[in-house]
């Protein structure tokens, strides 16, 4: 008699919300860097350090860059309407 197991693990999955506002460039980045960068619960001690200062150097990095799409894009818009 044969026999089958299967397993199906799915992600977590992250939620962010905002009361009557959109959301920021670094709430953006942050979600960004949580899917980028996961650092696990068994995960210990200088490597756990390490992974967690690269995450937060991520999520500065994305900031940047959104802030710089969202300048460049409020710029393209004031030169459509002239």
């Amino acid at each position: 008699m044969l026999q089958f197991t299967n397993t199906i693990e799915v992600g977590s999955v992250n939620v962010m919300t905002t009361d009557n506002r959109p959301m920021s460039p670094e709430e953006w980045a942050q979600l960004a860097a949580e899917r980028i960068v996961f650092v696990g619960n068994a995960t210990e001690g200088p490597i756990r350090d390490q992974a967690l200062a690269y995450k937060e150097q991520i999520k500065k990095v994305v900031a940047y860059y959104i802030k710089q799409a969202v300048l460049s894009n409020e710029k393209h818009l004031l030169a459509r309407i002239k």
